[in-house]
């Protein structure tokens, strides 16, 4: 057992003991927990060319002020969970979205 694992390895036990439970730490985990940034900013990212045609062409009649004020929202509830729990991937991606969808669903306000 590497020296990381094992110092995992007590740190559970240590929280079990106090009532608390600490998520294993496997190969799979150890990647999930090294691409999540990225992850977490691509999806963003990636929307950013729904947020500029709505903009640039000041035209938003096709989208759904629904759909996109009901993303707003959930990412707004999001960002509070993740900063109520301290969760940095959380908390930076829902910030992102926040800001991309609050800026559809003022487009939508605005063009349609």
């Amino acid at each position: 057992m590497s020296k990381e694992a094992l110092r995992h390895h007590q740190q559970r036990k240590e929280a079990e003991k106090q009532g608390q439970v600490l998520p294993l730490q496997n190969k799979f985990s150890i990647f999930i927990d090294k691409i999540i940034y990225p992850v977490g900013l691509l999806g963003p990212v990636m929307t950013l060319p729904q947020l500029f045609e709505v903009w640039i062409h000041k035209s938003a009649g096709e989208l759904s002020l629904i759909t996109w004020g009901g993303w707003f929202i959930l990412s707004f509830i999001w960002l509070i969970y993740g900063i109520l729990h301290k969760d940095r991937p959380i908390i930076v991606s829902n910030i992102m979205w926040v800001i991309i969808e609050g800026g559809v669903s003022l487009a939508i306000i605005l063009y349609r």
